[in-house]
């Protein structure tokens, strides 16, 4: 909210005006600066180390942030060990045990607290606060098996960040933050931090990439608070108390390039009362509004309303959800499910576990009504306030906004990772072929061995020494020719006594008594050939025995895997978020090695199609 003036006046300037440093610090400290007054209590208790009132107030500067709630205790408990305090520290000693999660201790303080009052609003107040306790106890128990995923320093800040939502295809993720850097507003708010900014970042290679403002289209020196998103993301709405309004919700729609300018939601939703949160269906036609009833009694403070949108483009009067939905507390931050039957929302009523808990609704087609709310549950939920929660299109992944010790500073913007859901994969679909050349040319030699001068000799099928005792048979091999060569083979003797003549392999007589004086055999280079490689798919291809091997980017083996010869494809299921190794070797083939980038979040895919070719060893394509 807005303060004129904001709080830097009361702050650093107020020695100025004559205020005495108690002043001071009750100035923030009422103002609701926490951050601030923490320190100017802090100064003046190392002044009176003793005094009651400086360790409350002191303890309560730092219950009243989000930072550290438990160094409340410390302090709150010396004051419970003195000879006379405030009841009222009781109470907040069970806060601060309740938020620290240590509910029997929460539970001795509450109780204690209760015996000594007598005002009917406080023991209501107690007995809620014992009620919280009581479920956080059995939630506690039996907790949902999740993870959280910090989205780390390029998202988070040592501000507030919360209210995170996403489409349903994780491409891009916005949220409100009160940072120190990046806003757009200079002066501070009433808790000491900056004023709220909408903040936005986009999936580039399976990650979130560095986060920034949405524009002046939207953000303004005041106050804009992300609250709500459609199932897509193409329609945004925002919480604003700035020169146009004061807690009224606008609305801006997202092109996929660029945010479009806010506009009001119009007289209908927006009224003199604070509108604090909304979302619509997909289609845009349906509004979800929390907010203060006006046209009718409501069911106790902020409710959940619905409108729909008519044919001149305004909303209509919103209806209120009724009492399955709204309690005599408050409810905030609808989210509608892309099919429009699942509501998640925030809620002080029903069974929460300490201020505001996430709660989801189901649609009863049947009875056309909204089910009993069910506690999303420990720790989605905790003892603090839990404001947002969105789901996505990937049953194993949420995001929400909390205060966790890995985290870096202030609320943080977590994705939920559930972990009995099964991770979402990708297939790597690849068709493989294989590239051959002509058909190999082959010469026969046979090497014989001269037993007298041990020089080895190679000889065609047209004449082998048989017939001469000093040589020896060896062996029999079979020389493939390369494109662009060939051997010259003469061999040099006589028929049925006549002269001495050349002769090649073709011209060799087939018949006569021959008499043998050497064999010459010459390797020759011969113009290449030209020629089309010939491509077929593997299918059918058995004999082929190809190998595929998968390592991942630390280097350790994923898998072998092996074509299904009767489709001619190779399918490897890979888990999102990695870069991959695959290595295809078949012998007489020259071996493939390929990088796959396993896209995760908004680029995820379900499935990869690729074609790969084998190329024949020794084959050189020929370039087109």
């Amino acid at each position: 909210m807005v303060q004129d003036g904001y709080t830097q006046d009361l702050g650093l300037d107020v020695e100025a005006k004559g205020a005495t440093p108690e002043a001071k610090a009750k100035g923030l400290f009422d103002l609701g600066d926490f951050k601030n007054a923490q320190i100017a209590y802090t100064v003046l208790l190392a002044k009176e180390p003793e005094s009651a009132f400086l360790n409350w107030r002191l303890g309560l500067c730092h219950l009243y942030q989000n930072i550290r709630k438990s160094a409340s205790i410390p302090y709150l408990r010396k004051v419970v060990k003195m000879d006379k305090f405030d009841d009222e520290v009781l109470y907040d000693m069970g806060l601060a045990f309740m938020y620290n999660e240590q509910i029997d201790s929460a539970l001795l303080f509450f109780n204690k607290y209760r015996l000594k009052i007598s005002k009917p609003e406080r023991i209501i107040d107690v007995t809620r606060q014992l009620e919280f306790c009581e479920n956080a106890k059995k939630f506690m128990k039996t907790p949902v098996n999740v993870r959280f995923e910090n989205l780390g320093n390029d998202v988070n800040s040592e501000g507030p960040d919360m209210h995170a939502f996403v489409p349903l295809d994780e491409s891009f993720l916005v949220f409100s933050t009160k940072r120190d850097k990046g806003v757009a507003g200079q002066n501070l708010d009433y808790d000491g931090y900056k004023p709220a900014d909408i903040f936005w970042c986009q999936v580039k290679n399976g990650e979130f990439r560095k986060a920034k403002g949405v524009g002046m289209t939207i953000n303004t020196e005041f106050v804009e608070e992300f609250v709500g998103m459609s199932a897509y993301g193409d329609h945004i709405f925002y919480m604003i108390d700035n020169l146009e309004g004061f807690d009224d919700v606008w609305l801006s729609e997202f092109t996929g390039r660029r945010w479009e300018k806010g506009k009001t939601l119009g007289e209908s939703i927006n009224t003199d009362e604070p509108e604090l949160s909304a979302t619509c269906t997909p289609d845009g036609q349906t509004l979800f509004i929390a907010r203060l009833p006006v046209e009718q009694p409501g069911f106790g403070g902020i409710d959940i309303f619905m409108a729909k949108l008519l044919p001149g483009g305004f909303w209509s009067i919103p209806v209120n959800l009724g009492p399955t939905i709204n309690t005599q507390y408050d409810e905030m931050y609808p989210v509608i499910s892309a099919d429009g039957k699942t509501l998640y929302f925030a809620s002080q009523g029903h069974k929460s576990m300490g201020g505001y808990d996430v709660y989801k609704s189901e649609w009863n087609e049947q009875f056309s009504r909204w089910e009993r709310p069910v506690n999303l549950g420990y720790p989605i939920n905790t003892t603090m306030d839990n404001f947002t929660y969105c789901p996505t299109d990937n049953p194993r992944h949420a995001y929400t906004a909390q205060v966790r010790s890995e985290g870096f500073g202030d609320l943080d913007i977590y994705r939920v990772i559930f972990n009995d859901e099964e991770e979402q994969m990708t297939a790597l679909a690849l068709e493989l072929e294989v590239m051959t050349g002509p058909e190999k040319e082959t010469l026969v030699f046979h090497e014989w061995k001269n037993t007298v001068d041990g020089n080895i000799k190679w000889f065609t099928n047209e004449y082998q020494p048989k017939d001469k005792p000093e040589y020896e048979f060896v062996e029999t091999k079979n020389i493939e020719l390369k494109n662009g060569e060939a051997y010259e083979i003469t061999i040099i003797g006589s028929f049925d006594g006549a002269e001495v003549a050349k002769y090649t392999q073709q011209n060799f007589p087939k018949s006569g008594s021959f008499q043998w004086l050497d064999t010459r055999v010459k390797k020759v280079v011969v113009p290449s050939k030209k020629f089309e490689p010939k491509v077929s798919s593997v299918k059918g291809q058995t004999k082929l025995e190809i190998t595929a091997t998968v390592t991942d980017q630390a280097g350790e083996m994923v898998g072998t895997y092996l074509p299904n010869y009767n489709t001619g494809k190779l399918v490897a299921v890979l888990m999102p978020g990695q870069i991959y190794e695959m290595t295809i070797e078949a012998s007489g083939f020259q071996p493939i090695k390929e990088k796959f980038n396993i896209l995760s979040l908004g680029d995820y895919q379900k499935i990869i199609n690729k074609k790969l070719t084998l190329i024949e060893n020794g084959l050189e394509v020929p370039s087109k």
